[in-house]
């Protein structure tokens, strides 16, 4: 049985996931005991949950059954959502947790269930000021039975995604962060289109051509799309290749994008079958527990219709 305790921007909607589990609160707030309708006093806990600097998601430590049942339940619970265990000691251990777009879409339904919750609330306070306070002002509104323009705040929420320069924060499966740089936006409206130049030689992945100083790299992004393609130019303007990174739901943030990348990929030369890459480290990520099954199933399915679709472009170009 998990005994949590838990802090931070999520914490409504874990707590009512948690004890709709069967699971237990340990020294829960006041809001939180007024909003479950939560009165149980326990006196231990075998999981602790708190927020990561970046609030994309919680991190904590615990006993490591309580850890792995927390995972379960999450994998039950949440399509897209990444899970890290780490710094196992005897039977105590570490863990990190991603909650991509979708994850963030399904604890606002969670929490609208307990109290006033805009859709996008998670999101809005991953993002920060000044999205988070304009949710935290509408919900308070809300909770005091002013009637607002619910949907207006959404369409408002909605309206705050596109920076003018923007850092592709890039999640790795190990659970890595590596941020490959600052792009120009070139467009400003779905999708979001970034260039960046390229001032090193080397080779592009999976692609297997040589890249050069002078080179444009093309990226373009849709919000909640489960890839985002890549498009290689040599310094005449020639297309050099085409790369689809298969990846949870992308996010748009005031300072960037951010998505966990899934290892699998889509690979084409110009006038060349796209091929896919890379998906038994796909597989080797649900075998480890780091992904869930069903997500890894949908991402299949997601690449497989995208390969479909290419071919048939390519057919009728």
């Amino acid at each position: 049985m998990l005994k949590a305790y838990i802090r931070g921007i999520y914490s409504t909607a874990l707590s009512k996931l948690i004890v709709d589990h069967g699971g237990k609160l340990y020294n829960p707030s006041q809001v939180i005991r007024k909003r479950l309708g939560y009165s149980e006093e326990i006196n231990e806990f075998n999981i602790s949950i708190m927020d990561r600097n970046s609030l994309q998601g919680i991190r904590g430590f615990g006993e490591v059954e309580a850890v792995e049942e927390l995972r379960d339940l999450l994998f039950e619970k949440l399509l897209d959502v990444v899970f890290w265990i780490k710094g196992k000691s005897g039977k105590l251990c570490t863990f990190k947790v991603e909650f991509p777009y979708f994850s963030k879409r399904k604890l606002d339904e969670i929490r609208s269930s307990v109290c006033p919750t805009l859709m996008g609330h998670h999101y809005a306070k991953a993002y920060g000021p000044p999205l988070s306070t304009m949710v935290e002002e509408a919900e308070k509104k809300l909770e005091m039975g002013v009637d607002i323009d619910k949907e207006g705040y959404e369409r408002k929420v909605e309206c705050c995604k596109l920076p003018s320069s923007v850092e592709i924060a890039h999640m790795k499966l190990n659970g890595n962060l590596i941020l490959l740089g600052n792009g120009k936006v070139e467009s400003d409206s779905w999708p979001i289109r970034i260039t960046r130049k390229v001032i090193s030689y080397g080779t592009y992945d999976g692609l297997g051509i040589e890249k050069e100083v002078g080179d444009v790299i093309v990226t373009e992004f849709e919000e909640a799309s489960f890839y985002y393609k890549t498009t290689y130019y040599s310094k005449e303007g020639e297309i050099k290749g085409y790369y689809y990174n298969i990846c949870t739901p992308v996010e748009i943030y005031k300072n960037g994008v951010r998505y966990v990348d899934l290892e699998v990929d889509i690979v084409a030369l110009p006038s060349s079958i796209p091929q896919l890459i890379d998906e038994d480290l796909l597989d080797q990520a649900v075998e480890k527990r780091i992904i869930s099954e069903k997500l890894a199933n949908v991402v299949k399915k997601e690449s497989s219709g995208l390969i479909d679709k290419l071919v048939k472009e390519l057919l009728h170009s």
